[in-house]
């Protein structure tokens, strides 16, 4: 097991790059482990890390996890955020959150939770709008290739993951095996 095969879901860490895509305030950027994904095959651990605001993604393969980051020694709920709970709860500053100062949350428009497609909203379609999301974490790697899949048999929905029949999870852009949006939800095909 390596060192970055300790850092686990919920994980709470400082970007120590500075000035990054993550956090473009902050010098040592608040950042949350939401995801961790094990490559079939290889064993290979690649981490969906977020800004402490849930902004910004980026994903990291383990060998750069702990030279890029450090543990904050604490963790947090997946689908929460930590800079909100140090800023709202505990009184402390950060630039990155913009809604200290009792004002309205911003950023999702008239979309709402209710709103939001989940996979369940995409089984039985017969057709998918599929993107790839390699360029949110690396834009210089893709122009986020996107096109209108038709499937060749309707989508499905099995413990939880995303069958898509008749679609090859590969980027015909970048070569990205595995991350896509499929009707705007992320959806990766790594177990």
């Amino acid at each position: 097991m390596t060192d970055a095969q300790t850092v686990k879901q919920g994980a709470v860490l400082y970007d120590t790059r500075g000035n990054t895509s993550l956090d473009p305030v902050s010098d040592r950027a608040l950042c949350h482990v939401v995801s961790v994904f094990e490559e079939v095959g290889t064993g290979d651990r690649l981490y969906n890390v977020w800004d402490g605001t849930h902004t910004y993604q980026e994903f990291v393969h383990e060998d750069r996890l702990l030279e890029d980051f450090e543990p904050a020694g604490w963790t947090f709920p997946r689908g929460s955020k930590p800079l909100y709970h140090l800023t709202r709860n505990c009184g402390v500053e950060d630039p990155a959150d913009l809604m200290t100062d009792g004002g309205e949350e911003v950023g999702r428009g008239d979309h709402q939770p209710d709103d939001w497609t989940t996979l369940d909203d995409i089984a039985d379609s017969e057709s998918v709008e599929v993107e790839c999301s390699a360029h949110l974490a690396a834009p210089e790697t893709c122009d986020g290739w996107g096109e209108t899949v038709d499937l060749d048999e309707p989508a499905y929905v099995e413990d939880g993951r995303l069958f898509l029949p008749g679609f090859s999870w590969t980027c015909p852009e970048c070569g990205n095996p595995h991350s896509f949006r499929i009707d705007g939800v992320e959806v990766s095909n790594l177990v």
